[in-house]
Formats: C-alpha cells, structure tokens, sequence
C-alpha cells in the first residue's frame, strides 16, 4: 500500500532542489524530504521546503538572522519548520512531533504524532489545512505566486480580517514573517478581545 507521503507527492510539483540531504535534520523531515527534496501541493498552496544551500529553501526559512529575530522568546528550542501553508501558517517538527504555528500570535497547534500521521491529515482535510481554494481563485486573477511569496491578509486576521480574496494580497514570505513576529510580540499579553493598535517599527 502506498504511504500518505507517496501519495502527496505523486500529486505534487517536480523535485525544488538536487542537493543531497545532511545527516542532521530532524527524523520526521528527513523521511519526507527523502521522499522528494522540496515540492508544491494544491495550486502551490503547499509548500513543502527543499534542502538547499540556495534560493528559498529550509536553511533559509530557519536561519535566525532572517525572520526569527523578531519571534525571541516566542518560539521553543529545536523547532524546524518544514512547510507552510498558502497563508505562510508554518508547520515544523519538534520533538519528534508535528505542529502547525499560527504565524501572527505563535501559538502551536499539535496535530500528528509523525509525518506519515501529518501526510494523511493533509490528504484527508487539505482545503482547510493548506487554503488552496483560496490560493486557487487568487491565481486565476493574478497569475501565478512564485516560492517566495504568500498570500497575506491585509488586515490581519488575528484582528478580524477575512479569509477573502479582496483581503489579500502577494506578500514576500520573509518579510511577512518579520511584520509577523513584530505583532505577536505587541499582542502576546493582550486578553482576548482586546483592541490592537498597531505600532510598526523598521
């Protein structure tokens, strides 16, 4: 019988990346990448992140000095982040298991006991979990939405921005993260239902 990986990616995109994989990547990534080094899912709206030395890549996303700066203390030791929904949501591994992130408040989400477990989640429930209708009818109107780009809420949705095409917009993956991580950082303590004023520092 063929695994929920195997089949996710025998209706994914051609390989990302050729770059042999290293020895250290946690166990969960590594089974998935071996699979295939990086690849896109449903109109693009899985991405699933190729080891790389180069380009957008799973070094890249997880490298400090790029987004994470701006999440200190938000996010815990050791956690890798593998893929990202059409809304730039992260899933990482951690510990052997696999969350998803909210990426405007940092909260994580526990979903699957290993990949195989998340593959299948995928499969079964892959509107809601990666937003392709959305990514869908986006690129009918705007065309094509390269790797390093996300569709972004203009209004966040952390403060009540819809999940609707007139509320989004292309935005650069990295750069998103950063004005991301900026706003969990103002509302972390904030009581639910609290006004949120933004204040966006360069």
């Amino acid at each position: 019988m063929k695994s929920a990986i195997a089949k996710l990616v025998s209706i994914g995109s051609a390989e990302l990346s050729d770059t042999p994989l290293p020895g250290n990547l946690p166990p969960g990534i590594t089974q998935l990448l071996n699979h295939r080094n990086g690849w896109m899912n449903f109109y693009n709206a899985l991405h699933i992140f190729p080891y790389s030395d180069v380009g957008f890549s799973l070094t890249h996303y997880n490298a400090n000095e790029h987004w994470k700066q701006t999440w200190k203390g938000l996010l815990p030791e050791g956690i890798v982040f593998f893929a990202h929904d059409i809304f730039g949501f992260p899933f990482a591994e951690l510990d052997n298991r696999i969350f998803t992130m909210d990426a405007e408040t940092g909260q994580l989400e526990f979903i699957a006991h290993s990949m195989e477990q998340w593959a299948t989640l995928i499969l079964a429930d892959d509107k809601v979990l990666t937003g392709w209708p959305l990514a869908e009818a986006w690129q009918k109107k705007h065309g094509p939405l390269p790797a390093g780009k996300r569709l972004a809420p203009k209004i966040p949705f952390v403060a009540g921005g819809a999940f609707e095409l007139n509320n989004l917009y292309a935005a650069d993956t990295i750069e998103l993260m950063k004005f991301r991580g900026e706003l969990a950082q103002q509302i972390k303590n904030l009581p639910d239902g609290a006004k949120i004023k933004f204040n966006i520092t360069d």
